[in-house]
C-alpha cells in the first residue's frame, strides 16, 4: 500500500484529501507546519507528498528545497498545493524539482489522476535505476556497479586501515554446459550460482556479475586467510551442489 504525506494548514483540504485517499487504500498522514513534515518525510518514508506553498512557518517552497538536499529524498515526487492566484509560485517550485500541481480547492478525481500517475511515473523510473546497477539475470550489481563499489570500498579500506580482499569466480567449461544442456540450463546454472554467492557473503561484502561466468567478490575486513578459507569453503559447496536442470 503506497502511503501519502499531506502538508497543509487548511483542516479542510486535509478532510478532504484524509477521506479521499483513504477510501481508495491509500494510507494517509498529514500535518500543517512545514518543519513538522520534514521530520515525517524521515520517519514515515511516504512515497509522495502533497505539500501545501503557504504554511505558518516555513513556506512549502523551502520544505521541498530542503527534501532535494536530502540524496534519499531527492527523487521523491513533491505534489504542491497551489490557490489560484500564485502561478508564480507554482512555476518556481516546478523548477526547483516539484512532479505536479494540483490547484485548490482540491478536486477528488484530479488528485487521485495525478497520485496514480506519480506512482507509475516513480516505479518506472526505480525499476531504470535498478536496472542500470544490476545484472538482469542474476540479481548481483553489474559490471560497471562493481567496479564503482570496488574503489568506493577499497577508499575506505585504506583509510580505515582496514583488511580488504576480492575474489574472482569463473566457473570451469561453462562453455560444455550450453553446449551439451542448451542456453536455459546455463542461464538456470548462472541464477542459482548466483544466489549462492549472495547468500553466502552478502552479509560481509558485496558481489556482482563481471563477465559471461565471471563474478566479482568485494571482501570487507577479510585478509588472505580468512578470504581463502572462505572460498574454498565456497567451492567446495558448489563443487557438490545438485544443479537439477543440468542433470
Amino acid at each position: 500500500m503506497s502511503r501519502l504525506l499531506a502538508v497543509d494548514d487548511s483542516q479542510l483540504v486535509i478532510k478532504i484529501l484524509d477521506h479521499t485517499l483513504s477510501n481508495a487504500g491509500y494510507g494517509f498522514v498529514s500535518c500543517g507546519e512545514g518543519r513538522t513534515a520534514l521530520s515525517l518525510a524521515e520517519s514515515v518514508h511516504p512515497d509522495i507528498i502533497l505539500l501545501d506553498i503557504i504554511m505558518p512557518d516555513i513556506t512549502g517552497l523551502e520544505v521541498l528545497a530542503r527534501l532535494k538536499d536530502k540524496p534519499a529524498m531527492a527523487s521523491l515526487p513533491v505534489i504542491i498545493l497551489a490557490s489560484r492566484t500564485d502561478p508564480e509560485d507554482v512555476a518556481t517550485a516546478l523548477e526547483a524539482g516539484a512532479f505536479d500541481y494540483i490547484r485548490k480547492p482540491v478536486e477528488p478525481i484530479e488528485v487521485l489522476a495525478r497520485i496514480r500517475s506519480a506512482l507509475r511515473i516513480r516505479e518506472y523510473e526505480e525499476k531504470l535505476e535498478y536496472s542500470s546497477t544490476h545484472d538482469g539475470l542474476t540479481g548481483l550489481y553489474n559490471h560497471v556497479e562493481t567496479l564503482s563499489i570496488l574503489e568506493s570500498e577499497l577508499s575506505v579500506a585504506r583509510d580505515k586501515r582496514q583488511a580488504f580482499s576480492v575474489a574472482m569466480i569463473d566457473i570451469d567449461h561453462f562453455k560444455k554446459v550450453n553446449d551439451l544442456h542448451g542456453h536455459q540450463v546455463g542461464d538456470t546454472v548462472l541464477r542459482g550460482l548466483g544466489a549462492m554467492i549472495s547468500s553466502t557473503f552478502g552479509a560481509v561484502g558485496t558481489a556482482g556479475r563481471y563477465g559471461c561466468e565471471e563474478f566479482f567478490i568485494v571482501l570487507r575486513n577479510f585478509d588472505t586467510a580468512m578470504a581463502g578459507m572462505s572460498l574454498e569453503a565456497f567451492r567446495k559447496a558448489v563443487e557438490e551442489h545438485t544443479w537439477p536442470a543440468a542433470s
